[in-house]
């Protein structure tokens, strides 16, 4: 299969920059997206599955080295590291990095792992890689390097007052390392270019962490590291005459996204997207403003039980979780008789027996949403019911008639099989 192929999306004659897809608990190989680049490296927060690592590695070594040839220098682009050492290491030695080869990180090698964090090998394996490596800075990167710097610049009495660094990087780090090396450590993040730009094979790359502009124009540093309000142009058309390649953000479905024009792709298929970034604000503001602000999340037990895993801070700040159960099958019901009051309708005996009768069905099923089932028949009943007065004499219309569900007009379950496009209009 994978010979196949290689035969199908490749050539001897193509060269360029080899990327790959590393997802969580998934792989997904794109398939040439533009002339010289084969897919994309993604080292998400928190990987695993290692036999989506050995597939991978397997169609590299079939489809990228053999191709272009053993003593050809390859090009890899990974983004959003993100503290995982060991993943990064596995990756190097499972795709043979060598000396002849060149590797660009696009920025946030540290930071959000909460699985093994390891900042401080990762840091220094990077540095290892000497000219073989170039780091660009992305935004996590950025302000670490900003907390330390201040940190470090205030008198030790006034340290302990100051928030401490929403993730665990900073703490990992000076675990293990003293001041100085801390403090070197920030001084050659902020050393790390914002973008670079790169030529493989007559063809002209830009490589930045969100965003990339022409080399000759000169952007505010955050343009680069978070993007701007330019964002949905720069999505449309790139950068002309460059292939732009960023990481930061999380593209949809784990998929490699490109521009029409294929001179734009994003690379960090992070399943969670800024949820993560969203989650750590909110638990900061929750600290800063514990006196004043009261904050409410709802949602379904489980997701809810995953969002609250999502950060190891935000549990300990929810002081109150309160479950609600389902409505009964008798409850629903009576909602069902509210609405119908409320809209002026009534429902027919035997109506209200189909309509018990499938509350009875679904309500162990993954469709079950309590109330808003119950409104979703009703509704559906109402369009059975306005298709069944279109049908009748004008003389056997009557007040009653147009306000009275019947049992023809509930819908078998599931709604979603039974649901047509209906065309809005008038009966003539």
């Amino acid at each position: 299969m994978l010979k196949s192929w290689q035969i199908e999306e490749f050539g001897e004659e193509q060269k360029g920059i080899l990327m790959i897809v590393w997802l969580e608990n998934r792989t997904i190989i794109g398939k040439k997206m533009n002339r010289g680049i084969y897919a994309i490296i993604v080292i998400g927060e928190s990987l695993s599955g290692e036999k989506n690592l050995v597939l991978i590695l397997e169609i590299i070594r079939i489809c990228g080295k053999n191709i272009i040839g053993e003593n050809k220098k390859m090009h890899y682009v990974v983004s959003d590291i993100h503290n995982d050492y060991q993943k990064f290491c596995e990756l190097l030695k499972m795709i043979e990095f060598s000396k002849e080869d060149k590797l660009f990180i696009l920025g946030d090698l540290f930071d959000r792992s909460d699985y093994n964090p390891n900042p401080v090998d990762l840091y220094f394996k990077v540095m290892e890689l000497e000219d073989t490596c170039s780091m660009i800075r992305g935004n996590h990167d950025e302000w670490l390097a900003a907390y330390i710097l201040k940190f470090y610049q205030m008198p030790e009495w006034k340290r302990r007052k100051i928030e401490p660094y929403q993730y665990n990087t900073f703490r990992c780090l000076t675990r293990r390392l003293v001041e100085v090396d801390v403090q070197n450590l920030a001084k050659k993040i902020l050393t790390w270019p914002l973008q670079l730009s790169v030529q493989v094979n007559n063809e002209k790359y830009l490589l930045a962490h969100a965003m990339t502009s022409k080399p000759e124009r000169t952007e505010n540093k955050y343009y680069y590291l978070m993007g701007n309000e330019m964002n949905a142009e720069y999505l449309c058309n790139g950068v002309e005459d460059y292939t732009s390649i960023c990481g930061h953000r999380n593209t949809v479905n784990y998929k490699i996204w490109k521009n029409e024009k294929g001179n734009l792709i994003m690379c960090d298929g992070y399943e969670n997207g800024f949820g993560d970034e969203v989650i750590n604000m909110i638990v900061q503001e929750m600290e800063n403003h514990k006196d004043n602000v009261i904050v409410i999340f709802a949602g379904y037990p489980k997701p809810m039980q995953q969002f609250l895993d999502r950060n190891p801070g935000m549990r300990s700040r929810i002081a109150f979780c309160v479950e609600f159960d389902d409505y009964s099958v008798e409850e629903l019901c009576e909602i069902t008789k509210l609405m119908l009051s409320r809209k002026q309708m009534t429902i027919t005996e035997a109506g209200m027996k189909k309509l018990k009768k499938n509350f009875e069905s679904i309500k162990d099923s993954r469709d079950y949403g309590n109330g808003r089932f119950a409104r979703k028949m009703l509704e559906e009943a109402e369009m059975n019911l306005a298709e069944r007065i279109c049908q009748m004499d004008e003389t056997e219309i009557t007040t009653e008639v147009l306000t009275t569900i019947e049992e023809s007009d509930i819908p078998d379950v599931p709604l979603e099989e039974r649901r047509k496009i209906r065309k809005i209009g008038f009966a003539c």
